[in-house]
């Protein structure tokens, strides 16, 4: 059955491994990593018919973005930074409204700041996936 996007929440885990995740309030959209996998040229001189071919190479797991309202007084900006600049994988996770649950390991490469004239401010944080993304049901 189709779902709208209405409950979507980001979380992440603090501490590796420990199962328990600290929820990130305010967000607006989050978009799922697209994951793709590479293609190796695999033609070689017995190919008579003149076309190439390729094998799969490796998957990479994506990349996805999460918009939040920006919140001055709030200590996640802190902890978006700092999770930024410590350079260091964490597990992230998205759960949907239906329950369903995207978990990756994930290191946060930039974070966007939006301040139009007429509407709240947001801040854009992008996440890069790092290994497969783990996807399960509600």
């Amino acid at each position: 059955m189709a779902e709208i996007g209405l409950g979507i929440a980001w979380s992440y885990e603090a501490t590796g491994g420990s199962g328990s995740y600290t929820p990130i309030s305010g967000v607006i959209d989050a978009s799922p990593p697209a994951a793709t996998v590479d293609v190796v040229e695999s033609t070689n001189h017995g190919n008579t018919d003149g076309f190439k071919t390729y094998i799969a190479g490796l998957a990479d797991g994506g990349e996805f973005d999460v918009v939040i309202e920006w919140i001055n007084t709030a200590a996640i900006n802190a902890t978006l930074h700092s999770l930024m600049t410590g350079r260091v994988a964490k597990n992230h996770r998205l759960t949907f409204s239906s329950g369903a649950k995207m978990t990756a390991s994930c290191i946060i490469t930039s974070i966007a700041h939006s301040s139009p004239i007429d509407d709240r401010v947001t801040k854009t944080v992008t996440l890069k996936v790092s290994g497969a993304p783990t996807w399960t049901t509600s």
